[in-house]
């Protein structure tokens, strides 16, 4: 895990370099050893790590500011072993969803208790977890979890596709 998180720090290094850098804050590859903070969410996904967007604010919000009361200055950038101590919290603080949560929770959610939701009631609880959706995202959704593409989301297919990733 060490090396996949090495790596995708490199290679998001490497998209930044664009930007300049100071001489000493180089590695052996010439590349800058901080990230800047905003690429945070995109190396946490490339690493199968998916926090909502809440988290991902609350994430931003915690790095941005862990200095500010020593420094007076917002963090924009972060060190691979920062990174690492951020990824490993943050990642363990999540518990792993199991078939049976799942299913529980679908059939807290459906209007019948039958572990089946529309997309429009869907839509309904991430907009109201402050989650929405936009049509693009949707049609991702329900390309790959729809129920012979008839816009009702099964529990089992949707565990399916969520615990494989």
């Amino acid at each position: 895990l060490l090396k996949k998180i090495t790596e995708f720090f490199i290679f998001v290094l490497a998209q930044d370099e664009k930007e300049c850098c100071k001489e000493d804050e180089k590695l052996d590859t010439g590349l800058s050893t901080k990230v800047h903070v905003k690429e945070i969410p995109n190396i946490f996904r490339a690493l199968g790590f998916f926090p909502s967007e809440k988290e991902v604010k609350d994430i931003m919000s915690q790095v941005s500011m862990q200095d500010f009361t020593t420094t007076g200055e917002i963090k924009v950038e972060l060190t691979l072993d920062e990174f690492i101590v951020l990824y490993v919290n943050y990642k363990r603080s999540r518990p792993e969803s199991s078939l049976e949560e799942i299913t529980e929770a679908f059939q807290t959610l459906s209007n019948d208790n039958s572990a089946l939701l529309s997309w429009r009631e869907l839509d309904k609880f991430l907009s109201e977890a402050d989650e929405p959706m936009n049509l693009q995202e949707q049609k991702i959704c329900q390309d790959i979890l729809s129920i012979n593409k008839d816009g009702v989301i099964n529990s089992k297919s949707f565990s399916k596709a969520v615990l494989q990733s």
